[in-house]
């Protein structure tokens, strides 16, 4: 089995975070567009959002923490 360098594992998964956070923020107000009127009272873009925001904040938390680390 090859051995993996950790930092390069990490720093590939604070990549996808940032992306599936970006994502999900920048596509929350398609969402809102395109959902039935009769549904858009509800909060699925905020829930959009919030995930979004998760995600960013996590991975920004990891990084933060990796570099002072280092």
């Amino acid at each position: 089995m090859a051995r993996y360098d950790r930092t390069l594992l990490v720093s590939r998964i604070e990549d996808a975070g940032r992306e599936i956070g970006t994502l999900l923020m920048a596509f929350a107000p398609l969402d809102a567009e395109f959902v039935d009127p009769a549904v858009r009272g509800h909060s699925r873009p905020l829930l959009f959002m919030a995930w979004g925001a998760f995600f960013l904040s996590l991975v920004l938390l990891s990084e933060l923490r990796r570099a002072r680390e280092l």
